[in-house]
């Protein structure tokens, strides 16, 4: 009931009676879009997730929130399920069987792959998931015969004596030969590590990871090895 005294309530666009004003208020008012390739129940999980950087956690706001943005969501929720922390001194190797052949008889399986691959800047990769290695290729194997090698050592390969670890994808990394480079390819990640301060964090909650070696790391490797095995395809 209008109140004695007090002029009918307007709107000042429609000049239309409106007892409450909420709806001109709100008639202009629309629900920003979500990103329909992330759900909901997996945004908020993945947000919650320890195991996920946080550079990545503010790429999936920015995805969620940005609904021209192509995401593959089965994709990254593949990648969440074998993302996990490392275990220090202990890596993951996926080889080729041809490479399996040089190194068989071999207690420091590094000089014969570094042979074979004579460059200046190839890397030996190894991972610290198994789960990863089984889920993913690695970009040394020639051929669709693979297996896995487990190889564990003595001391802290990210921290190693005389040696820098750097971002993969930092510009002049891939070059640099006596920088040890890491990258989580294959992780739950959104775009590249290529600053030091991802590399910090990685460090420092033990965050999975992948490390490439040189030739010039090739006494590090030897002398830091304490024992190589198969462990399965």
């Amino acid at each position: 009931m209008q109140m004695s005294g007090f002029p009918p309530r307007m709107s000042n666009k429609t000049g239309v009676w409106n007892p409450t004003m909420e709806p001109v208020h709100n008639q202009n008012f629309t629900p920003t879009p979500k990103n329909q390739n992330l759900q909901r129940s997996d945004y908020h999980s993945w947000l919650n997730n320890i195991y996920l950087t946080t550079w990545t956690k503010t790429e999936l706001k920015n995805i969620y929130n940005t609904p021209t943005i192509t995401f593959n969501s089965q994709n990254f929720k593949t990648k969440v399920a074998i993302t996990k922390l490392c275990t220090n001194g202990i890596y993951y190797r996926k080889i080729s069987n041809g490479e399996l052949s040089a190194i068989t008889n071999s207690v420091k399986p590094f000089k014969k792959t570094f042979d074979y691959s004579n460059t200046t800047n190839y890397r030996y990769w190894m991972s610290s998931s198994l789960a990863k290695c089984r889920a993913f290729g690695n970009e040394a194997a020639t051929d669709t015969d693979e297996v896995i090698i487990k190889l564990v050592f003595n001391c802290d390969l990210r921290d190693p004596a005389g040696f820098k670890v750097k971002a993969h994808q930092q510009p002049g990394v891939q070059s640099e030969s006596a920088a040890v480079a890491i990258h989580r390819e294959g992780f739950a990640e959104i775009g590249a590590i290529n600053a030091s301060l991802q590399v910090i964090e990685i460090l420092a909650k033990n965050f999975d990871h992948n490390l490439g070696f040189t030739r010039d790391h090739l006494d590090l490797l030897n002398t830091a090895l304490e024992s190589w095995e198969v462990v399965g395809d």
